[in-house]
């Protein structure tokens, strides 16, 4: 895939739609229910692209102990955080 495909994929999806809707306003023959699944799909496919993009690789598992250990030492927020992981 080209790296704008990757790195844009909201910017995609706000182009398709904005295009829809402007096709729609000059006569394209789109129902609304085929506007909202093409958009669905469209959504999709581009939230699955963008989450392999910003998910991290690191397994909570792999959380050494001196991580562990600066992390008790963060703001409450944090430590609250901590508290709820498994």
């Amino acid at each position: 895939m080209s790296s704008w495909w990757t790195k844009e994929p909201a910017m995609i999806l706000a182009v398709l739609n904005a295009g829809l809707a402007l096709g729609m306003g000059f006569g394209l023959k789109v129902s609304p229910h085929q506007l909202a699944l093409i958009s669905a799909f469209v959504s999709s496919v581009l939230g699955l692209i963008t989450r392999s993009q910003v998910t991290s690789p690191a397994a909570l598992q792999a959380l050494t102990p001196a991580t562990l250990a600066a992390a008790q030492k963060a703001p409450e927020p944090v430590k609250d955080t901590i508290r709820k992981l498994p």
